[in-house]
């Protein structure tokens, strides 16, 4: 994933690199991502994710945590492999006792 700055003034440049490269942008976060993403890369991004920015004081975590789980959501498109992995993680973050149900394992790494 790649965030550019339009402030940069390598910046079309590098948006023309990039798209080159085969990355498809994601304006909602103004995010560049592999259009066909390996399995072990998005798990590693839903690793990274702030699951419970829902509950989050600072609305900047809020809006920040909204707009990456949208584009979490966008790459779960790219295969059923890629949304089961979406699932599994959302199922596990949000299982439990707080939730009153079993806890969910987390999903294995591709």
């Amino acid at each position: 994933v790649i965030r550019l700055s339009t402030s940069d003034p390598e910046f079309k440049r590098k948006k023309a690199t990039v798209k080159a490269a085969g990355y498809r942008f994601f304006g909602e976060t103004r995010t560049w991502y592999p259009k066909a993403m390996s399995l072990g890369a998005y798990y590693d991004l839903l690793s990274g994710h702030d699951w419970y920015h829902g509950y989050a004081d600072d609305p900047r975590v809020y809006h920040r945590g909204v707009g990456n789980q949208t584009l979490l959501k966008e790459i779960a498109k790219q295969s059923p492999e890629h949304q089961a992995l979406f699932d599994g993680f959302l199922n596990h973050f949000f299982s439990g006792h707080p939730w009153t149900v079993e806890k969910e394992p987390l999903p294995a790494r591709p």
